[in-house]
Formats: C-alpha cells, sequence, structure tokens
C-alpha cells in the first residue's frame, strides 16, 4: 500500500513529527511504500470561498495544492498529524481542509447557477444529486491515522476541549473522504511531562499502529 503522512507542524523533530514518522517506520518495515509531506514545505494560499470550483472541479488559485493533493489522492493510507493550538488543528492543516472542496468533492450538475434556480428547482435538483454527495469515488475507502500532540493533560484535555475538538477536525476530513479510521496516537501533557516513559510508550504504540495497516 501508499501510506503517506500528511504534517502541519514546523517543528521537524518535535513530537508529531517523531510519531508519524513512527508510523511510517511500522508501514515501511511492512513493504509498504511510505512518504511524509510537511505542509510547511508547500505553497497553499487560503481559500477564498468563490466558489469558482463549483463549475470545474478545480481550485482557481495557483500554488502547489494540486501537487499535495496529487499524493492524497494516490495514498491508501493517510496519517494526519497536527499538534492542537487554541483547541484544535493548526492553522496550516485546516487550510489544507479548506481546499479540498473543488477537487475531492462531488458536484451537482448546474452547481455554479444554483442560486439563480427556484424553490421547488432546488429541491428537485438536491433530491438527484443527494444519492452522490460526498468524495469522488476514487477518494473514498482510504485509511486514516490520526496522530497529535497538546500541552494539555488529562483530563483537562477533554474538560477544556481541546482535544475533542481537534479530533474532530481530522475526522470531519476522514468522513468527508469517505475513509475510516484506523488509528489513533494521543499525545497529551507535552509541556510539565507527568509521566516521562509516556514517549516512549506512545512512540511504541506508533510503530505498532504502522506495523499493523
Amino acid at each position: 500500500m501508499n501510506v503517506v503522512a500528511i504534517i502541519g507542524t514546523k517543528h521537524r523533530q518535535g513530537t508529531v513529527s517523531r510519531l508519524s514518522g513512527e508510523v511510517l517506520r511500522g508501514a515501511a518495515e511492512k513493504g509498504h511504500s511510505t512518504e511524509i509531506i510537511n505542509l510547511y514545505d508547500y505553497r497553499i494560499e487560503y481559500c477564498t470561498g468563490c466558489w469558482g470550483c463549483a463549475g470545474t472541479g478545480r481550485c482557481v488559485l495557483k500554488d502547489d495544492f494540486e501537487e499535495v493533493f496529487g499524493k492524497v489522492s494516490r495514498a491508501d493510507v493517510l496519517i494526519i498529524g497536527s499538534p492542537c493550538y487554541w483547541g484544535g488543528v493548526t492553522g496550516i492543516m485546516k487550510n489544507f481542509f479548506d481546499r479540498h472542496t473543488g477537487p475531492a468533492m462531488h458536484k451537482p450538475r448546474g452547481a455554479a447557477r444554483f442560486r439563480e434556480l427556484s424553490f421547488a428547482a432546488k429541491m428537485k435538483t438536491v433530491l438527484r444529486e443527494v444519492r452522490n454527495f460526498g468524495a469522488h469515488p476514487n477518494l473514498r475507502g482510504k485509511r486514516f491515522v490520526f496522530v497529535t500532540a497538546m500541552t494539555a493533560f488529562f483530563p483537562f484535555s477533554y474538560i477544556w476541549g481541546d482535544l475533542p475538538a481537534t479530533l474532530k477536525a481530522m475526522n470531519i476530513y476522514c468522513k468527508k473522504l469517505n475513509g475510516r479510521c484506523a488509528g489513533r496516537i494521543v499525545f497529551t501533557d507535552t509541556l510539565f511531562r507527568f509521566n516521562p516513559r509516556k514517549e516512549d510508550r506512545l512512540l511504541r504504540k506508533a510503530y505498532a499502529v504502522g506495523s499493523q495497516l
């Protein structure tokens, strides 16, 4: 299989990078092809919400997103790695998610002029197209591994909402591509490190997740 890690962190030797790398190492030792993509190595502009992609299925912005999306399309397994910043994935990871609307998702016929239709015509269009809603067929069925790290420690990582919100963002991306989660590696308490052996344990877990893909 083709296993690709998409990570959004400036810390190339940080917790998320190393955990994602261990998943890839486990997968590689089982014979799978692997690649790690750090979004900071690419120029990915912000989605402007122009809906120019509704008619063509391609974003009007000319940057590196299409190159990264090509790697996503060809992957069998995607590792989504991001530290938690202010209760969610990093900005660059969210920006990466935002840019999928055009190339990834099914477009109803006549979507570009949908707003011009009467209410009855809109309902007819929705009912006709809803069965096709979701990702393009070639993107469906991928497996996902979520990797995240945060300073909040248990149980406050749950109480404050940092962990649920971060995993929710990753899971929404997975579900929109009609995929399924094959594993989660969560490192809480990266600041105080109440348990000094946690990092070694989670690195072993990450390797095991990769080797079981």
